[in-house]
Parts: structure tokens; C-alpha cells; sequence
């Protein structure tokens, strides 16, 4: 009868433990240097910064809510809870369970916010608007410009003879739009007036002096009969509605938002309006999905590629590529012990403590700082599957930071074993 000799189980002395390092490393001793255990995979515990090991809390039900996505709220910078449900953006009460429909946003896509001026401004990739926290209600993000050119005729009037540039905008309780086609009318031999034939109720006319030039403010009247004054120029000229854009951001006095290859960034403007948008765009050699704000310039992501964009004017704007992309809807700011240097990409406590950009990229976890360079946070340590779609928060838990992510989607790079543990919630 074979007699299988049992396994001999030797006590460990350590002082504490190490987050987990589920690469495929070579043997290594079990206790390192510091008396601390590394292990494979840690399972519903978080190990702090002094080796102590404490069981999760697990989970706790707050809101339940039936197809609910794009949830945002405090920890984004909003007055207001806001949410979408069954395709409606809705305002949330938590405390007593109020549900506000404010308007319906089209096909299901990831909601973004930004709140400037008592105003939320949300884009997904099929519908914008902005909701004001003031009146409480929404309207549009950008006044479409009127699409039709003015109709004139001469009529009666001390105008002098010769060239006149003309053309309208439109005028609503949301602001004024950029300008419509733009005409050209001429008469010689005498003074004459122009009657506008189709002006309508919300349309505002401008006109240039004689012979071309800035055009300025004529009024709501459908006839103009004397040169105007050069008083108050078309400083809306080339505006346009903003698109709907995959994700976008406030920083630096303006909006950035990015749509397929192209960067938009909206005009500063007298009127406190910051929504507009001229043609102007930085193009990119990728699709993009994601921008984040820092005080020294924008990190612009596609899926593969990561760009810093130094400075706050975008006509002057240095552009490097430093990194591998982001996943869609995982960047969070969190309150990140230290700064990021530019010579071994440590984490360093340097300088006021500011909140930094934290994406996953298709490897981990990747921290931006305010000057452009990065920290990978887990690359030496976790192998971690990317998906196609995230979504990330920054919290304080009993007063440890951290940030909670979660992906979905298609895989990558899969790891079965990690992920068979974690979905099933048990290493053996």
C-alpha cells in the first residue's frame, strides 16, 4: 500500500502585508526585506499603508433605481443629484426618494457634467443641454443660428449709396446665436432704405457701414432706413452650437470637448456665456474619448494614445504624446497623496495637495499631474483586464482614500484566474 508523506506546514513570522501582486514573477521568499507578506490575490480586504489587513464592509443598497446610468452628484462638482432613467435626465433627492424628470436625452450613452455659473452643462455622444440651477429648467446648449439668408428690397431711407454686409442671428430667453448666411446688397445713384422681407419674431438684424466691413447692431425692426451706428459689433460671429460630445470638460476659462478626431473648445465671450463655439478644433490622429483638466493644461486621451497639451491657450498649445490611452468613463480626480515628478514618476508629497486626474489605461491605474507627467500606479504589480467601458469614484473610507472602479465590456488581455476569483468571490 503506497503512503503519500503529508505536507509539512511551517509557521511565518511577518510584520504585515503588501497590496497584491498577481503578475507572473518568478519564486521570490514569501516574507520580504521588511518582514511583509506579498500575496497573490487579496479578496474583500483592503490592506493599509502599515501592513494592517481589514475586511471590507461589503456592500450597502442607497438608491435603487430601474436603468439608471450617468449617475452624478457632489463628488463631480454638482450642486444637484442627477442621473438618467429609462433615457430621461432626472434630478434625484436621495433623502426622500423625489424623482424630477427634466428632459428626455435620446438613445442610452454616458451622460457628462459640468457645472459653471449656476448652470449644469451635460453632453452624451447623441444629445446636450444645460440645466439652470436658478429656474430650474433646461434648455439648449447653444442657440441654433438662423438658416436663412436675409430677403431685402430697397425701400425709403437716408442710407448712403454703395456695399452692405447683412445678416441675422437669433435671439432667445437662453442667449444669442451665432449668425446666419450672410448677404450682400448694393445700390448707387441715391440714398435708400432696406426693407428685410422675411425677419422673423426672434430673428435680430446686423448690418456693416457702407462698404463692407464689421457689422453691427440694427435691431428687431424689418426696415432699416439710416446707416447704424458703430456701436455694438456681431461679436457672435461664426458661433455655433456645440456638438454633442463623447466627453468634455471645463478648464482654463473655456469648454473642451472632443468628437471623433477633433478637440472643440468654446470662445470667451463678454456676456458670461461660456457655450460658445466657433469651427475651431485640434485635430488628433485618433478617435478620442476622454479630456481632463489640470492647472497647466489638458490630457487628451484616445484608447491608445495619451497626449498632454501644455499651456491654456489653445492657439499656442504644446502637444506630446506620454501615454497609452484610458478607458472610456474611468477618469475620477482624487486627492492623491503628493505630486508627480518628471525624473522616476513617484509619487512625491510636494507642493499644496490638489486633486489629480486617475484613469485606468488598458494596463491600470495611471495618475496625471498638474505638469504633465505620469505615475503607473499598478503596472508592477496587478495585471488587470481592460474593457471597452468604465466608470470610477473617489471616496474617503474611514479615512483612507480610495478609488472604486468598475469596467465592462468586451475583454483584453484576460486574466481567467483573477477574474474567475473575483466574479465568484472566493479563492478556492
Amino acid at each position: 500500500m503506497a503512503v503519500k508523506e503529508a505536507l509539512s506546514v511551517k509557521p511565518v513570522t511577518a510584520l504585515g502585508f503588501r497590496g497584491m501582486n498577481n503578475l507572473p514573477t518568478p519564486p521570490s521568499p514569501m516574507v520580504d526585506r521588511e518582514k511583509r507578506i506579498t500575496p497573490h490575490f487579496n479578496l474583500n480586504c483592503d490592506v493599509q499603508d502599515s501592513g494592517v489587513v481589514l475586511p471590507s464592509n461589503g456592500y450597502q443598497t442607497y438608491l435603487s433605481l430601474a436603468d439608471l446610468h450617468s449617475l452624478a452628484g457632489e463628488e463631480m462638482g454638482l450642486s444637484v443629484m442627477l442621473g438618467i432613467i429609462n433615457g430621461v435626465l432626472t434630478l434625484i433627492e436621495p433623502d426622500g426618494m423625489i424623482l424630477t424628470p427634466l428632459c428626455s436625452v435620446g438613445p442610452k450613452s454616458a451622460m457628462n457634467y459640468a457645472e459653471v455659473n449656476n448652470r449644469i452643462y451635460f453632453s452624451s455622444r447623441f444629445f446636450n443641454g444645460v440645466y439652470d440651477l436658478i429656474s430650474a429648467t433646461v434648455g439648449p446648449w447653444g442657440i441654433p443660428p438662423p438658416g436663412v439668408r436675409p430677403s431685402v428690397s430697397l425701400c425709403p431711407g437716408n442710407m448712403p449709396p454703395g456695399k452692405y454686409d447683412l445678416c441675422y442671428t437669433r435671439l432667445t430667453p437662453f442667449g444669442m446665436s451665432g449668425n446666419g448666411p450672410i448677404c450682400q446688397v448694393e445700390f448707387q445713384d441715391q440714398a435708400a432704405g432696406l426693407q428685410l422681407n422675411n425677419m422673423e419674431s426672434d430673428f435680430v438684424a446686423w448690418i456693416s457701414q457702407v462698404n463692407g466691413g464689421l457689422m453691427f447692431l440694427s435691431g428687431v425692426d424689418s426696415q432699416i432706413t439710416t446707416q447704424v451706428p458703430r456701436l455694438n459689433p456681431l461679436r457672435s460671429l461664426n458661433i455655433i452650437p456645440p456638438p454633442p460630445f463623447v466627453h468634455f470638460t471645463f478648464a482654463h476659462g473655456r469648454f473642451w470637448g472632443v468628437i471623433g478626431r477633433n478637440l472643440y473648445y468654446s470662445e470667451p465671450n463678454e456676456f458670461g456665456d461660456f457655450g460658445w463655439f466657433s469651427r475651431k478644433t485640434i485635430p488628433f490622429l485618433e478617435n478620442l474619448v476622454m479630456v481632463a483638466w489640470v492647472t497647466e493644461g489638458l490630457y487628451v486621451h484616445s484608447r491608445t494614445s495619451t497626449w498632454f497639451l501644455a499651456g491654456t491657450n489653445p492657439a499656442k498649445m504644446n502637444i506630446s504624446r506620454i501615454g497609452d490611452g484610458a478607458i472610456p468613463g474611468t477618469l475620477v480626480y482624487a486627492m492623491v497623496r503628493g505630486a508627480v515628478t518628471a525624473l522616476d514618476g513617484l509619487l512625491r508629497p510636494e507642493g499644496p495637495r490638489m486633486p489629480l486626474p486617475v484613469w485606468r489605461s488598458p494596463t491600470g491605474f495611471v495618475v496625471g499631474s498638474h505638469g504633465g507627467t505620469l505615475s503607473h500606479l499598478t503596472v508592477d504589480h496587478l495585471k488587470l483586464s481592460a474593457r471597452q467601458f468604465g466608470a470610477s469614484l473617489f471616496r474617503w473610507q474611514k479615512g483612507v482614500p480610495q478609488i472604486l472602479t468598475t469596467v465592462r465590456g468586451a475583454s483584453q488581455n484576460l486574466d481567467p484566474e483573477t477574474e474567475t476569483i473575483f466574479e465568484q468571490g472566493k479563492l478556492f
